[in-house]
Order: structure tokens, then sequence, then C-alpha cells
């Protein structure tokens, strides 16, 4: 994934009503449909660290949950 595609999911749910700037971040486990398989497939996060790697272009992300 390119981080444009990325902005353009989260812009495409802002505008759209779904998300806002205090929606909580969750991550789903493999394999499963958050909207299918409701909470108990979630995760929430509680810190992050993104990073840009030098010399690449590239951003990487650091993603903790409890």
């Amino acid at each position: 994934m390119k981080l444009g595609e990325l902005k353009e999911h989260i812009k495409f749910f802002e505008k759209n009503g779904n998300i806002n700037d205090f929606s909580e971040v969750v991550i789903g486990k493999i394999g499963t449909c958050a909207s299918v398989d409701g909470p108990e497939v979630q995760v929430k996060l509680i810190d992050a660290d993104i990073q840009a790697v030098p010399d690449t272009y590239e951003v990487a992300f650091t993603l903790v949950h409890k």
C-alpha cells in the first residue's frame, strides 16, 4: 500500500461522516472483518510510532496495542 492510498481511504470515510478526529483506531485480527465479525476480533491501539525511513521514501508504522 502506498501512503497516498491510505490517506485517500481516510479522506473518503471522513467525507462520508464515518470517522472524525475523535474516532478510535483499532486493528483487526488476520482473516476477520470488523463489520461482520464484530468487536471481539478488534484490538484497540494505545500508541503508534510513525517514522520516515531514511533514503527510501518509505513510512514505517509500529502499532502498539493492549
